[in-house]
């Protein structure tokens, strides 16, 4: 019997699928703001492939949703296949978001690469990409926990 349990840490959350103990899979997901959360990965064991685990995590996600009267911005390629398909989610399908954020993050991290070449890995780390505002802040926390400056 499948049971789907929802853990967060602030920006970052898991909702996590069990098999009694043993962790069948998990989706991932960021908050992009109050009111939308980004699914970024789905996960699935293999052995536990083609059992509709995904299917059942991305359904607790859509309920999750309405119940808090939120929205899900999809980015694993599963959600996005599964929004496009079915209109069983149109209720709970998010906006594509630019936000000045997601390009300060990026400007970070693109810094930070370049810093990394020029100290030899010596200060902070080569992150070449941002996925998410997670990532960026992420980035972000290294690169001041490092005291690397940017200019």
């Amino acid at each position: 019997m499948m049971e789907i349990k929802r853990t967060e840490n602030g920006i970052e959350g898991l909702f996590e699928a069990f098999d009694g103990q043993e962790r069948m899979g998990y989706m991932s997901y960021t908050w992009d703001n109050d009111e939308q959360m980004a699914i970024e990965h789905t996960v699935v064991d293999p052995a536990f492939g083609g059992r509709g685990v995904a299917s059942e995590l991305l359904n607790y996600a859509a309920d999750y949703a309405r119940e808090n009267h939120r929205k899900i911005r999809a980015v694993c390629s599963f959600v996005v296949a599964k929004f496009a398909k079915s209109s069983a989610y149109d209720d709970v399908k998010g906006k594509r978001i630019i936000a000045l954020r997601h390009l300060f993050f990026s400007v970070i991290v693109r810094c930070s690469t370049a810093v990394s070449s020029a100290y030899g890995d010596r200060r902070t780390m080569g992150v070449t990409t941002v996925s998410s505002v997670a990532d960026g802040r992420r980035t972000m926390n290294l690169i001041m926990k490092n005291k690397v400056s940017l200019s």
